[in-house]
């Protein structure tokens, strides 16, 4: 949802439609991969997530990827008459574009390739502020890695919180009623996440 929030905010949907945000909350989402190691045990696990794909390099290129491949996507014929069937099937009424051949623009998918990119470094400072909490020590995200094995940890926020998912959600049904304002909606979101934040860090500070 920050991600997706991201993309909103710096006005991506405006010229390349709604699809770009989809692909940013995506892009967001993916550094969580590594912990795929659950699968193999609690002792690869503690070892690799929050190591392998918890980094700027990977969380980078892995932004990158999706947002090239979210651009092509978004001008196969195929992706459009499945995404067009699919939104048919959820909203009978939904007005959707016909599907049409799209010229490849490097521009635009420059564009969307920054935009992954950002959404995809997101996840690493969320991880650092969300962190910790009464009953589990914060867990470091190792920023430099493969680099430098130093963690980085900032725990304002605890584990289990829900007010940030609370804003997250509000926002997305203010998108619902005011899509013509979504920058707008998507900005103040932002504003309220960071003044949660920021005021949970001065109440640690105080107790502190």
């Amino acid at each position: 949802m920050l991600g997706w929030t991201l993309a909103v905010a710096v006005g991506g949907p405006r010229k390349h439609g709604w699809a770009i945000a989809v692909m940013a909350g995506l892009a967001a989402a993916l550094s969580d991969l590594d912990g795929i190691s659950l699968l193999f045990g609690p002792v690869a696990f503690a070892h690799i997530h929050r190591v392998w794909a918890h980094n700027i390099l990977i969380a980078a290129l892995l932004g990158l990827l999706t947002g090239a491949a979210g651009y092509l996507s978004s001008r196969s014929m195929r992706v459009q008459r499945g995404a067009r069937a699919v939104m048919k099937r959820l909203a009978s009424d939904i007005k959707m574009a016909e599907p049409g051949e799209k010229p490849f623009v490097g521009r635009d998918c420059a564009a969307w390739m920054a935009i992954g990119t950002l959404a995809g470094l997101s996840h690493l400072p969320a991880d650092i502020i969300y962190n910790g909490n009464s009953e589990l020590p914060p867990w470091p995200v190792p920023l430099a890695w493969p680099f430098s094995e130093r963690g980085w940890e900032l725990p304002i926020v605890p584990w289990g919180d829900q007010v940030t998912t609370v804003i997250l959600i509000c926002e997305m049904f203010c998108l619902y009623f005011w899509s013509n304002r979504s920058q707008a909606v998507a900005g103040l979101t932002l504003l309220a996440i960071a003044a949660y934040v920021g005021i949970r860090w001065l109440v640690v500070g105080l107790v502190a």
